[in-house]
């Protein structure tokens, strides 16, 4: 179940994330792709928004794993700006997992990693995050 708080914060963080999309979307020039990419990303939390709302906590579960397919989409998308923005999201998610003592926002179980779950996580994220740097490129 996610609580309330968590509610917030990830309305506050899809919102803002939004704010940022639609500057994007409308007052930069994006390849189709990119294009497409945001439009999607604005179904998703459409989605989202609902799912929280109603606590449809399956349907919010189907929408985390949309969330790491479109943080896997950094390296097909062109504009830096949405590559800039993915970015700020991986770091986000990593420091709201690190002050959630290893429990993700998002997570309707109540799961907690620790152990060499934990490690493996945190290790495959440094990683990950370390090479999208060396591709954010202007």
């Amino acid at each position: 179940m996610i609580t309330i708080k968590n509610k917030l914060k990830l309305f506050f963080i899809t919102f803002t994330l939004n704010c940022f999309l639609i500057y994007i979307y409308f007052n930069q020039k994006l390849v189709e792709f990119d294009k497409i990419f945001i439009e999607c990303i604005f179904f998703i939390h459409t989605l989202l928004f609902f799912a929280l709302y109603h606590s449809y906590y399956k349907l919010i579960d189907i929408l985390h794993v949309c969330l790491f397919l479109s943080i896997g989409c950094f390296f097909l998308i062109d504009s830096f700006y949405i590559r800039f923005l993915l970015l700020g999201l991986m770091i986000t998610i990593k420091l709201l997992w690190i002050w959630e003592n290893n429990q993700c926002i998002m997570n309707t179980k109540g799961t907690v990693f620790h152990g060499i779950h934990d490690k493996i996580f945190h290790t495959f994220t440094f990683i990950y995050y370390s090479v999208c740097c060396l591709f954010l490129k202007k």
